[in-house]
């Protein structure tokens, strides 16, 4: 009987481990893409990960603006490293894009092209028009002046980011394997 316990207890830490690596190894990965931004006219830079797929925040999304919370997961320029940031797109009389944490504006690229984003409600167009185009980048956090910058979107390596109802899926109905193998083994 002990023999027996013991293996049904090793059955389940063993089943269990392996069902939550199996999550955490075969997730399908965002589509992430990387951008790079480097000065024209002096030596400011900085790199961003956006969400290509982040939906757009506006309950009446339309073409001339868009908000996409949390799109950028690692940006950095200068001394500054942050996550989890804001993308927004205006196509308007001037097209930009902006950069939020928690309301509060990081940084705005300003495009010469007044047709930058032919739709700005749709995040993998704009994207898309973003490799090899110049801005002026506006920012009290980075530079104090107005600053000329060319954007370059970088390769980058498919990296697997676990989704979160797979990962906490697997650890459900292991949970349940485990509670009905330990209730069979005290009845």
């Amino acid at each position: 009987m002990f023999s027996s316990n013991l293996f049904n207890k090793l059955f389940l830490a063993t089943a269990t481990a392996s069902i939550c690596s199996l999550a955490l190894v075969s997730a399908p990965a965002e589509a992430a893409r990387f951008f790079s931004f480097e000065g024209t006219d002096s030596p400011i830079a900085g790199d961003f990960l956006i969400d290509e797929n982040t939906p757009n925040d506006l309950s009446l999304p339309n073409s001339f603006f868009g908000i996409y919370g949390g799109a950028i997961s690692e940006f950095s320029a200068g001394s500054f490293n942050l996550r989890n940031l804001d993308f927004q797109v205006q196509n308007t009389t001037t097209d930009s894009v902006s950069i939020f944490r928690d309301a509060s504006e990081l940084a705005t690229f300003t495009f010469d092209d007044n047709l930058q984003f032919a739709d700005a409600g749709n995040l993998g167009n704009v994207l898309d028009s973003l490799d090899g185009s110049t801005a002026t980048l506006t920012s009290s956090r980075f530079i104090s002046l107005s600053r000329q910058v060319r954007f370059y979107e970088r390769n980058q390596e498919p990296r697997d980011i676990p989704e979160p109802t797979t990962t906490l899926g697997f650890l459900a109905v292991s949970a349940l394997g485990g509670v009905s193998i330990l209730k069979k083994n005290l009845v």
